[in-house]
């Protein structure tokens, strides 16, 4: 791009957005006619000096060019220039003479040298310069020269940012230089990081101090400050910020100031944040203030142990993030809450309110969840309202599953004391217990060894998913509600459970190990347990989904996979060494995603047609017909010690192949694979198809090769084809 400067003399507008060089050609320098240059977030570290004699120059955006430390020395040349945005970088200095761009209407930063470069003075030369200033660097200022900014005359700027850097903590300097900078009267925001004063200057927060407009105000970085300015007399202040201030002990009543009736402290303030404040420890009430507050942030505070204020009425959204965990239960939590959360060392708490106007909980390393319970439910009636539940990483014994009338979700996790799901020791039977749970999940509950009989009758029920649950021994007596849509066992190695489709009448044995599956079921996922020698879908016909995965003991499923379930499109089978044959009659027709492990031993003929071990007199003749549907969009075969041969290039949709641990198997491109392959992996477990179809001198590669992204490993080296292409 910049070898083409010189032809566009005309050029008026040049967008470089992103430019990853570090310079810009002087060759730039030559477009006299430029009116717009817009280098956001470009890579340069300075401007060539020829950008001085751009004089029609009237926008120059540098925002986001974050190594940009230098500007031009020459640049008050610019005498058009209406706008210089430099958001976003690390200048040094401002060039000399500054004051020349007397038609500047936006200038977002200036930054002060400490020996050279534009002082502060030539800020008060640009009369008309309006919406955002950020005044940097000001421990490089004289105070006595601070005045000639003439900031109480500048009207047009709305928000305004005074800035200290450096190593240099000189309190008073600081001090001096902040009551020089008294802002207009208009001014709307209003930030200030870095101060190193002990205390603020009279026009901060004062109620004289004609800051009548101010609506958001942030002080930040303030270490030296031991004591707040009187905020709560700023009328208009909505949103106020409080960080790091190294030395804040208390809030006291000097923070609320004097206000007369009927106006009350922080009157308008909506939000309100501290942050950071490593030493505060007490914070004073204050009747009647905050009356229409809605959010309150409470961060990083960890001595802060006595209460908060206790009157917030129109709270709608509680944080209090790593502050010692009494700080809170003393709070009487308003019914306008929308969201709470509680987080520290020890527990994570959020409660948040629902479009429905119910609530969902989510608790986290917490010793006392019933505590909580009872602490919020006196609040505001919690268990008629809560219609989520998460709890994880929590002691808990027994959680009262039948209190919460309204209640649709519960998710437990990792509470390894758990051991029933009902407040008392009587076995839940009604299903009247939580009418409208449509979702129970539980995993790690290592304790738990039944679940409430209510669970097999329940009317709403539509996903169950239950895993690390090492002590579960037996699922309700009523089997699987009616209605259930998704179902998940794993790794729950004491279950004895024989599983049947839910329309076979002739099923004879122990009636406590049956496990009726409903017609409903759309997706059903086994992992991990040891003593299922069986399992049966015949009367699934929505199942859309079937995972089955290390079952040691699992011998048998039903043939005809084609008939019994026309809905299937994912089918997942691994670690299951004793697996019977079972796709004699075929898969589903519209089967997209295939993903099938032989295990150990490999199970020879599993799948009749394709994989199947030919003897040497029959390599030619791999048949025609096939199992495998031509709706495959993805295949993933491993461990199939004497697969031979697969034929592939009817799969006219499939998009990505996987092969590995198939040591025997030597083809799989006797003719070109389908054009629509886009990902084609092989293992290095496959080292006969790793040659053949090694690049340019495989016997396959002619078949291959159109692929665009190939991934092959030899003797545990990667091998990389054609992925620039994909990427």
């Amino acid at each position: 791009m910049p070898a083409l400067f010189p032809k566009f003399k005309q050029l008026r507008v040049l967008v470089l957005y992103g430019y990853d060089k570090r310079k810009l050609p002087n060759s730039i320098g030559n477009l006299k006619h430029l009116r717009y240059l817009n280098l956001r977030g470009a890579s340069i570290i300075e401007l060539p000096q020829s950008v001085s004699s751009l004089y029609n120059l009237q926008t120059l955006i540098l925002r986001d060019c974050e190594d940009l430390v230098e500007l031009p020395t020459n640049l008050a040349r610019l005498i058009n220039l209406c706008c210089l945005d430099l958001r976003g970088t690390n200048l040094r200095r401002m060039p000399p003479q500054m004051g020349n761009l007397v038609k500047l209407r936006t200038l977002t930063n200036f930054s002060l040298g400490k020996w050279c470069g534009s002082g502060i003075k030539e800020l008060g030369k640009l009369q008309h310069i309006h919406g955002e200033l950020s005044i940097e660097n000001l421990q490089n200022i004289n105070p006595k020269h601070v005045w000639e900014s003439k900031l109480r005359n500048k009207e047009q700027l709305k928000t305004l940012e005074f800035k200290w850097g450096g190593k240099s903590k000189d309190a008073k300097h600081a001090k001096k230089t902040l009551e020089q900078l008294w802002p207009h009267e208009k001014v709307e925001n209003l930030y200030i990081v870095g101060y190193d004063g002990t205390i603020f200057p009279y026009w901060v927060g004062s109620s004289s101090s004609s800051l009548s407009n101010l609506v958001c105000l942030k002080l930040s970085e303030c270490n030296n400050c031991s004591c707040l300015p009187p905020l709560g007399q700023l009328a208009s202040l909505k949103d106020l910020s409080i960080t790091g201030f190294a030395k804040l002990v208390s809030v006291g009543f000097e923070f609320y100031g004097s206000c007369r009736p009927p106006m009350k402290p922080f009157g308008s303030l909506i939000i309100l944040r501290f942050e950071r404040i490593g030493q505060w420890e007490e914070w004073k009430s204050e009747d009647g203030a905050f009356p229409h507050l809605e959010e309150l942030y409470v961060e990083r505070c960890p001595r802060l142990i006595k209460a908060l204020p206790n009157n917030l009425s129109c709270l709608k959204k509680l944080q209090v993030v790593r502050c010692k965990k009494q700080l809170v239960p003393s709070l009487r939590v308003p019914p306008t809450i929308l969201e709470m959360m509680l987080e520290d060392d020890s527990r994570y708490v959020v409660l948040k309110k629902l479009p429905s106007g119910l609530h969902r909980m989510e608790v986290m390393k917490l010793d006392s969840v019933n505590s909580l319970l009872d602490g919020l439910e006196q609040a505001y009636g919690l268990a008629s309202t809560l219609e989520e539940i998460e709890l994880s990483w929590c002691a808990i014994e027994r959680f009262p599953l039948e209190i919460f009338p309204n209640l649709q979700r519960i998710d437990i996790s990792w509470c390894k004391n758990l051991k029933s799901l009902s407040a008392t020791e009587e076995i839940q039977e009604e299903s009247s217990s939580c009418p409208n749970l449509t979702e129970l999940l539980l995993k790690g509950c290592s304790n738990l060894k039944s679940l409430p009989e209510c669970i097999g009758s329940h009317p709403s029920l539509v996903k169950l998913e239950i895993e690390y649950c090492g002590e579960l021994e037996l699922f309700p007596k009523g089997g699987l509600p009616s209605k259930l849509e998704s179902l998940a066992i794993a790794y729950c190695g004491k279950l004895k459970i024989k599983v049947i489709e839910g329309i076979d009448n002739n099923y004879e044995g122990d009636e406590e190990t049956l496990l009726l599956l409903p017609s409903t079921l759309t997706r059903l996922r086994i992992d991990s347990l040891q003593n299922l020698e069986s399992l049966n879908y015949k009367g699934l016909v929505h199942l859309r989904e079937l995972i089955i995965l290390c079952c040691p003991n699992l011998q048998s499923i039903p043939y005809c996979m084609q008939d019994l379930l026309p809905s299937l499109v994912k089918l997942e089978i691994h670690g299951c060494p004793k697996l019977e044959p079972f796709l004699e009659g075929g898969l589903p027709s519209q089967l997209k995603s295939l993903e099938i492990s032989g295990g150990h031993g490999a199970i020879a003929g599993l799948m009749k047609r394709d994989f199947r071990t030919l003897p040497d007199n029959e390599e030619e003749s791999i048949p025609e017909e096939t199992l495998l549907p031509s709706s495959l969009t993805n295949l993933s075969i491993s461990n199939f010690d004497n697969l031979k041969y697969l034929e592939l290039h009817h799969l006219t949709s499939l998009n990505e192949l996987s092969i590995d641990d198939c040591p025997n198997l030597q083809c799989i491109a006797k003719e070109r694979l389908p054009s629509s392959l886009s990902d084609l992996y092989i293992g290095f477990g496959c080292p006969l198809l790793s040659q053949r179809c090694k690049e340019k001198v495989g016997e396959d590669w002619p078949n291959i090769s159109h692929i665009p992204a190939i991934r092959i490993l030899h003797s545990r080296y990667l091998y990389l084809s054609n992925m620039m292409r994909y990427y």
